[in-house]
């Protein structure tokens, strides 16, 4: 008879090793998910003015590109997906404007869809600011999730999110520019996905799973919608897998470094095939926006030397501090590296003090080098926002010092060492506060430094003591929670104040009588709004404006503003001037609304006529000339880059009118009767992408008055209709499918090779 003993002994076995890891996996989750919550409370507690429901304390993000782009731009992207469209074009804003084109509109990116689904069409301006929030709590779960897989253990990991998410980099500006903030907060996921990919003796399945996962990560980071941070999350991974692969190298050998070269490469196909649906219709806009070539004096900006001060003296030479990480994260730095010589630390801090110099910009001569030879460099300006990635490095080397602290790794002579060098900065700092009092110097800048000192040299008082119990034996638990408190303490007394108004959210945007008029008046003709309500106030409230805010702007368009300005808003069928003048004696005041003025203008040319006289002037230069000339009227003559090959009546012709209308922003229709050909001038942005039937019959549109579309037109009666069908979005869309799909097939196919592996 068969022994069955042993397969069963062997069963039992299997099934006690199984529970047993299902209980590591539940004490492991458990203690994961409260450092989550921790996480989850400490941002609802920094942000607590914008997200309380008590009306009376609520506060909102203050005046910026929060208010004049961003949220404008995400109010539209909600309308046009909730009305089942795909937000291709804006016309509410800059003349008409490639909505989809313009990265940071980012229309695909998956987490504004949350958003949008949870608060609806209406897309209130707390729905926005509540998108923010949750991404800097995500900032901190993915740095945390980073900090697991490099120091296995929580209060190491804990620390380096904590410092990320909350230092004075990202509650700094890239609030303000949402999406920055959405892009970087990515990157900590990133690393983490290239870090399990290229782990030693790594199985092929497990290493395709964690590239596919991190080449995700980077496409969602691409989606978010600005290039630069991309460009510096790009850097920030190709750098860590070069390190990573290094490592393999020197620990492993040759082959084992070979083997997992394919992950970079690999990874960066993903995400740049995931983000294609945006990318390709961007770099179609750079190549004809104000952005395709930039000088050095343009893009070399970055911190005065100076700012170095923010390291340790918050405020003390500007409102925020994007430098500032914390004074005891400082110390923990210092620490790692002077007593953990791994070469992980000397990574970071390499990668750091790079990021740092490269944040001066052209202060320094470092970023020359990088402007002629690093891809990406000479196309961005305000370099100083690399002092992300030096953030990040921080954030890391903080976890590393915490490290030796929490796992006792420091004997107690160092840590008593370390505690004296921060009384004695303390003290240093308390006396030199005293000389300045004894002495009475009394500057307007001193007395921003005199509080930053005074609040450096408790926080170094309170790291003395710190460090001082753990030298004495305070358990590691107790010194952990003290370490994390301290770290809170500082970072959100320092920087919670950072982008916040004392105004209700729901008073930034309000449809006062003005913009009512303008709302019943907007068929009439376009708008410019001189700067005194947000600029793309447009896109809110429906109402078609030449002005606006985005970083890319279609380059023939900006040239039409080197015109005198009647003849320029005369071109662009501009009605309303809304400004700060008091008196404009060319137009008609309407009405004055808080020292605001809306003038209507007295001539401005129809959105679409027929005009049957035309001159041929390939040079936009010689054509802004002629349409800037006193004698030259644009009414009844239209300036063509190439000959339209009709004959034209010529001089003495007046035009012929037109009816326009747009059903949707990326339709327009036009109808006319005329008795001789012409041009069908149409006030809108020339831009590759728009498509022109004439009666049915595909046509061509002629690039007229520079930067406007015109249409050859024979005698008789005709309907036209163009619809904006970007092949470039075709073309992203196709690549974005297939490398999504292709993604899901090899995650699919891992996970069948894993289950189906023999026993």
């Amino acid at each position: 008879m068969a022994d069955v003993t042993l397969p069963r002994a062997e069963a039992s076995l299997a099934s006690r090793a199984g529970l047993a890891r299902l209980q590591w996996l539940f004490e492991r989750a458990w203690r994961d998910s409260a450092v989550v919550a921790m996480y989850l409370f400490g941002t609802a507690l920094f942000y607590w003015r914008i997200i309380t429901p008590d009306a009376v304390n609520r506060a909102s993000f203050p005046k910026g590109d929060f208010i004049d782009q961003f949220y404008p731009f995400a109010f539209f992207r909600a309308q046009e997906l909730l009305a089942g469209r795909i937000p291709l074009w804006q016309p509410y804003a800059l003349g008409g404007h490639p909505f989809v084109a313009d990265i940071q509109s980012a229309v695909f990116y998956p987490l504004s869809w949350f958003t949008i689904l949870i608060r609806g069409a209406q897309f209130p301006f707390r729905a926005y600011e509540a998108e923010v929030v949750f991404h800097i709590f995500l900032a901190a779960v993915f740095a945390y999730a980073f900090g697991m897989v490099l120091f296995r253990n929580r209060f190491a990991a804990a620390v380096a999110g904590l410092v990320f998410a909350f230092s004075g980099y990202l509650t700094s500006y890239p609030t303000q520019c949402v999406s920055i903030l959405e892009v970087e907060v990515w990157l900590p996921l990133i690393l983490l996905f290239a870090h399990l990919a290229t782990r030693p003796r790594i199985s092929a399945r497990s290493q395709l799973a964690a590239t596919i996962g991190g080449g995700l990560a980077l496409g969602l980071s691409a989606l978010a919608g600005h290039p630069q941070a991309f460009m510096y999350v790009v850097y920030g991974t190709v750098a860590y897998l070069a390190f990573r692969l290094a490592v393999l190298y020197r620990d492993q050998g040759k082959r084992a470094a070979f083997a997992a070269c394919w992950v970079l490469p690999a990874l960066l196909i993903v995400g740049i095939g995931l983000a294609a649906i945006q990318l390709v219709p961007t770099y179609e806009f750079m190549r004809v926006s104000t952005r395709d070539k930039l000088t050095y004096g343009f893009t070399s900006g970055g911190f005065p030397l100076k700012d170095i001060l923010q390291i340790a003296l918050p405020g003390s030479v500007s409102v925020m501090s994007p430098m500032y990480v914390g004074i005891f994260p400082v110390a923990l730095a210092v620490l790692a590296i002077q007593f953990r010589r791994a070469r992980e630390v000397l990574y970071w801090v390499f990668f750091a003090g790079l990021s740092l110099a490269i944040s001066f910009g052209g202060n320094t001569f470092l970023y020359s080098a990088f402007y002629l030879l690093a891809p990406g460099f000479s196309t961005f300006r305000d370099q100083e926002r690399a002092i992300y990635l030096t953030s990040f490095a921080a954030a890391q080397l903080a976890g590393y010092g915490a490290l030796l602290l929490a796992e006792g790794r420091l004997d107690t002579a160092r840590v008593a060492r370390a505690a004296r060098v921060l009384l004695v900065c303390g003290v240093g700092a308390l006396a030199l506060l005293g000389v300045i009092f004894i002495l009475d110097l009394r500057f307007e800048k001193l007395d921003s430094v005199m509080g930053g000192m005074s609040f450096l040299s408790l926080l170094l008082l309170l790291g003395y003591g710190l460090l001082r119990a753990r030298e004495n034996g305070l358990a590691t638990p107790l010194f952990s929670l003290a370490a994390v408190a301290l770290i809170v303490f500082d970072l959100f007394s320092v920087n919670w104040k950072n982008n916040l108004e004392e105004k209700k959210p729901e008073d930034h945007y309000v449809a006062t009588p003005l913009v009512r008029y303008l709302q019943e008046h907007s068929k009439l003709g376009r708008v410019y709004n001189e700067y005194q309500i947000p600029l793309n106030y447009g896109l809110v409230y429906g109402v078609e404006d030449i002005m606006g805010a985005s970083p890319l702007v279609v380059k023939r368009y900006k040239q039409l503003e080197k015109l005198p300005w009647e003849r320029w808003w005369q071109i662009l069928n501009v009605r309303y001037l809304v400004t700060w003048r008091g008196d404009y004696p060319l137009g008609k005041k309407i009405l004055t609304e808080d020292k605001i003025h809306l003038y209507e203008l007295p001539d401005p040319l129809p959105r679409a006529s027929v005009i049957h006289e035309a001159r041929v002037e390939p040079s936009d230069e010689k054509a802004l000339a002629i349409l800037g000339s006193a004698e030259f009227d644009p009414r009844n003559v239209v300036v063509l880059a190439d000959d339209s090959g009709l004959k034209l009546s010529g001089q003495g012709a007046g035009p012929s009118e037109a009816t326009f209308s747009s059903p949707r922003p990326d339709r327009l229709l036009i109808e006319t009767q005329i008795d001789k050909p012409g041009i069908l001038l149409v006030s809108e942005v020339f831009y590759p992408g728009w498509k022109v039937k004439v009666d049915g019959k595909p046509s061509k549109i002629l690039r007229a008055d520079v930067t406007l579309r015109g249409v050859a037109l024979d005698p008789g009666r005709h309907v036209i209709e163009m619809t904006f069908e970007p092949a470039s979005f075709k073309v992203g869309y196709a690549i974005t499918g297939l490398t999504l799909l292709s993604s899901i097939i090899l995650l699919v196919a891992a996970m069948v090779w894993r289950r189906r592996r023999p026993s």
